[in-house]
């Protein structure tokens, strides 16, 4: 279950909605446990942004 919580929290950050819309679609009770999606998404972002500069300075 939390696979798909993670997921879904995941992709509705990734399409911009706001981390309050999020948190209260996954009933979590304030910002701390929601923001946790926030951080996740961001460090992905920040490895796949490494990889392709990477890819491009080779």
């Amino acid at each position: 279950m939390f696979t798909f919580r993670h997921t879904f929290a995941a992709h509705l950050a990734r399409k911009g909605i706001p981390l309050a819309c999020i948190q209260v679609l996954l009933g979590h009770n304030g910002p701390h446990q929601t923001q946790l999606y926030a951080r996740i998404y961001i460090m992905k972002q920040e490895k796949n942004c490494m990889i392709r500069l990477c890819k491009i300075t080779e």
